[in-house]
């Protein structure tokens, strides 16, 4: 059962929450000042007049201000962020700005008792806060407070309660301290009374949050590719984070971490990587300067606790970075392949790169030509470097590799050429019968030991050089001259594809008379009579005689390499020609497949299609005119790129508009600019050959892409005022245009001089005007591609608004006023003088009648009092300063009231209204005495002067 209290008391606890939250003291504004210290505690004199202290504005330290507030300002402050507040204390005071106010307004609980806000909240305790509303009826026993980490609804049953040492004694504020919490922890606590009764009260549930403290004394140690963190415990924390650089590396519930994956050191000073290019024969040598270790990168670290309830912030950074590497050698990669070790030394010799190659050139045999000698030579011979071979190299140690060197090429060199020749043993150009001839080592040579009787055999030359490829001619067919019949293949002409023709000449028809001549050709060396296998033999078909006829050679295989001999037969034997070589042309090749016209690019439609087998090139050409765009002779390009189409558009941006109304910026917007593709056009392709051009492919359509936009440019007039904006911005804020001009002074100042009680300023508002007219543009840009200029568009800035206009006194001594009134501002000045310094009172004896007069000078007007107007815009821009004016406070209308009193001044009658007067004493009795005072008026000023009396005779 709740103990219960009287609503009386509910309400009146309501009425003082109330009245707490909103405040009841009195407000006074504008109140006359010198000093701060003729205003309120919270008040402070400005321009002569007392101004609340948070009404002015917090501008942040300067020389004389010693600290900043909690809330960044220098006013200050009668509580502290956390403090409670609002009706019953369950709300907490908290920064806005610079402000500090109250989080809410929490009603007060119906309750009793009343748990508020815990306070000195640290790691492991807190001050429990409490207020006991009214006494219970039956009495009170016992106050204090229950609390838990677990339950939401802490009683005695269920959490750990403590009370308070004293039980009061009347409605009050009651607290204790809870110890041995957990740090970060969330803990739900409630305020309890036992009655005299024993029955057990409790209030609401307020919620709290331990302090979570930083892991301290954070260790970075690196060893070799490792940094290991160190921390001391933080009590009650379930684990930690490791920072590094603010990124996270991961969540540990020990005291230590170790970051493998830290910035490693490296490698530098071998990029100057060279080789040599055709000056070694023994391979490609390679030359570096010597690289050293770099440290890796510093890096920091911070660690961060997690406890139940809570994160703590991050502790100290610490900083390390591993050391640098020690080489141990190098690594080379070859062509793109893998890396391979090479040793500490700095160079390195590719014994493996490529050979170089020997060009033969032409080889002359002679056959039948010399009676003693078979005539060998060789002309024209080449050689060339090895092909090129492309390098890195990167240095290593530690386990780690440094980046890799740019990647350079080099070649092999080629020596002097060596010569060999040699012959067959019989009369076939058999490969495993030839024998080298002795002495026969150079391009030419006589063969003085070829048979004597004039019968074939066969030469070649093998030539040899440093560093190259061996190279060996081709079997050559030679023998000395007999008196066998001899015929001369002449040559071969008109190649085909299936056809050519042979020439022949029957020089000697020898003993006895030769009885058939023609011509044999085969795909292998030395073609026989009769044809057998493969060979193809043409006789001549009539008897032969000296002289010359031509052979039509019929049957051929398109794109084959022939070998050709002329032969003669006669009864004895069948003699032949020097062996001629040649190649049947091409099969015309198919049309190009796969043909594919790309649409993507900006700059150009690239053309591809799939390889024809036989072709030696292709031709493009444009499908609807039929126009060549395009002769390849390079069988292994199947690729053409065309420049020539028209290029994408860039329209220029479009409803540019610009403001009139911001007097911060002129304020623009556009639509965005389009795109679109360039005309497209149809491409077909032909391949060809030396034999002729293959039909149309398929067509294939193209276009150059249509840009994209990659952002805009703004101008103002010529002046660029921004590049490269945002494809996607379609806006933007000029704050540089035409300022506004600054404001004009303001006219027609002018101070009253015709009130006694006050002198009042009024003057003509000022009329702000607008910045200058700015004509602006746009331009839309696809990378290095602009469009036209958008239209124009006119714009200026808004004129800037009047934020107040400040009164200063004409005499220097600073600021008065400050505001946005332009009439009836009250400006301070003196009050006129009375003057006056006595009154007489003159009895006419005889008549009855009392003359009364003022002693001393007239009244004067107050001091004049002159100020000028300053008006201040939106800007902070100042106007030149107004016309002086000059006013005062008036002495011209004066009142008096004359008084009289015939009893010492106990009471007094009124007895005239004007400045000197007359009191009718006629009817007085001798003997009586009389006194006088009169009191002047000037306004709200007022004096009474006495002293003046009058005895009846």
């Amino acid at each position: 059962m709740m103990p219960r209290f009287s609503p009386f008391t509910r309400g009146a606890m309501a009425l003082g929450a109330l009245a707490a939250l909103v405040g009841c003291e009195p407000q006074f504004t504008d109140q006359a000042c010198e000093l701060p210290q003729d205003c309120f505690p919270d008040e402070t004199c400005q321009a002569g007049t007392c101004v609340n202290l948070s009404d002015l504005p917090d501008v942040g330290p300067d020389a004389d201000t010693d600290l900043l507030n909690a809330c960044g300002g220098i006013q200050t402050l009668e509580n502290d962020p956390g403090d409670p507040c609002g009706p019953c204390d369950l709300d907490q005071f908290e920064c806005q700005g610079t402000e500090l106010v109250c989080s809410g307004e929490t009603e007060c609980p119906e309750t009793d008792i009343i748990t508020t806000i815990p306070t000195l909240v640290n790691a492991t305790g807190a001050q429990l806060n409490g207020q006991l509303a009214e006494l219970p009826l039956v009495g009170l026993n016992e106050l204090g407070f229950c609390w838990s980490a677990t339950e939401t609804s802490p009683t005695h049953d269920n959490a750990e309660c403590k009370a308070i040492t004293d039980v009061l004694t009347a409605p009050g504020e009651f607290q204790t301290v809870a110890q041995g919490l957990s740090a970060g922890t969330l803990y739900y606590v409630a305020s309890y009374f036992i009655d005299g009764e024993q029955e057990v009260g409790y209030g609401n549930i307020i919620d709290f949050t331990t302090l979570a403290p930083a892991p301290t004394n954070v260790v970075a140690t690196p060893a070799d590719t490792t940094i290991t963190l160190t921390w001391d415990e933080a009590a009650g924390a379930t684990d930690y984070e490791v920072l590094r650089d603010g990124e996270s590396l991961g969540t540990v519930s020990e005291l230590t971490f170790d970051d493998e994956d830290a910035p490693r050191g490296t490698f530098a000073g071998y990029e100057d990587l060279s080789a040599s290019q055709g000056t070694e024969t023994d391979g490609i040598e390679l030359t570096w300067s010597a690289g050293s270790g770099v440290a890796g990168t510093e890096v920091s670290y911070e660690v961060v606790a997690t406890y139940p309830n809570a994160v703590s912030d991050a502790s100290e950074a610490v900083t390390a970075q591993l050391p640098a590497p020690e080489l141990s050698g190098y690594q080379v990669q070859i062509d793109d392949g893998a890396w391979t070790d090479v040793g500490a030394a700095t160079t390195y010799l590719d014994e493996g790169a490529p050979l170089g190659s020997i060009t033969l050139g032409s080889v002359d045999v002679s056959a039948g030509t010399y009676a003693d000698r078979v005539a060998l030579s060789i002309n024209g011979s080449t050689t060339d470097t090895g092909a090129q071979r492309q390098y890195r190299i990167r240095a290593t140690g530690n386990g780690i590799s440094g980046p890799e060197s740019p990647q350079i090429s080099g070649a092999r060199g080629v020596g002097e050429l060596s010569y060999q020749w040699q012959r067959t043993t019989a009369n076939a150009d058999v490969e495993g019968d030839y024998q080298d001839l002795a002495g026969a080592t150079t391009a030419s040579h006589n063969d003085i030991t070829a048979p004597d009787d004039g019968s074939e055999r066969f030469y070649r030359v093998v030539l040899n050089a440093p560093g190259a490829e061996q190279a060996t001619s081709a079997g050559a067919s030679g023998y000395r001259a007999t008196s066998a019949a001899q015929v001369t293949l002449v040559d071969i002409t008109n190649v085909g594809i299936y056809t050519a023709a042979a020439n022949v000449e029957v020089t000697n028809l020898g003993e006895p008379a030769a009885t058939e001549v023609g011509v044999c050709v085969d795909t292998s060396s030395a073609p026989s009579y009769p044809a057998s296998g493969s060979t193809l033999c043409f006789p001549h078909g009539a008897s032969p005689g000296v002289g010359t006829f031509t052979l039509a050679l019929t049957s051929l295989a398109p794109e084959t390499t022939y070998y050709a001999r002329a032969y003669i037969v006669n009864t004895t034997q069948t003699s032949y020609s020097a062996e001629s070589q040649f190649e049947t042309q091409p099969a015309i090749p198919g049309a190009p497949t796969n043909v594919v016209a790309s649409t993507q690019y900006l700059d150009r439609i690239e053309l591809s299609w799939s390889a024809v087998d036989g072709a030696t090139g292709y031709r493009v050409y444009d499908a609807s005119s039929a126009t060549l765009l395009a002769d390849i002779s390079d069988a292994g390009v199947y690729t053409f790129t065309d420049t020539t189409t028209a290029a994408g558009e860039l329209s220029a941006p479009t409803n540019l508009g610009a403001s009139v109304d911001d007097s911060t910026a002129v304020n623009l917007t556009w639509n965005a600019a389009a795109t679109s593709p360039g005309a497209p056009r149809s491409y077909i392709v032909r391949a060809y050959n030396v034999s002729g051009e293959s039909v149309d492919s398929s067509s294939a359509e193209g276009s150059r892409a249509a840009p994209t936009i990659t952002g805009y440019k703004v101008f103002r007039g010529e002046d660029e005022i921004a590049s490269s904006l945002d494809a996607n911005t379609t806006s933007y804020a000029d704050s540089g245009a035409p300022p506004q001009p600054n404001p004009a002074a303001p006219a027609n100042v002018m101070l009253t001089d015709d009130n006694p009680d006050s002198v009042t300023l009024s003057f003509e508002p000022v009329l702000p005007q607008p910045g200058d007219e700015a004509s602006y543009t746009v331009v839309a840009l696809a990378g290095l591609l602009s469009s036209d200029p958008s239209d124009s568009a006119e714009g200026n800035l808004a004129p800037a608004s009047i934020e107040e206009y400040v009164v200063y006194n004409n005499d220097g001594s600073g600021v008065i006023t400050r505001g946005l009134a332009t009439s009836d501002i009250d400006i301070p000045a003196a009050p006129p003088t009375i003057n006056y310094s006595a009154i007489d009172a003159d009895r006419n004896n005889g008549t009855g009648q009392v003359a009364l007069s003022l002693i001393g000078p007239q009244p004067s007007n107050g001091a004049d009092v002159s100020v000028y107007v300053v008006a201040v815009d939106s800007r902070g821009e100042e106007s030149p300063d107004s016309t002086p004016a000059t006013g005062f406070r008036t002495a011209d209308s004066v009142s008096y009231l004359w008084n009289r009193s015939d009893d010492g001044g106990a009471t007094w009658t009124d007895v005239a209204t004007s400045e000197n007067a007359t009191d009718d004493l006629s009817s007085a009795s001798s003997g009586e005495n009389y006194e006088y005072q009169v009191t002047i008026s000037i306004g709200d000023i007022q004096e009474t002067i006495s002293g003046a009396s009058v005895t009846i005779p």
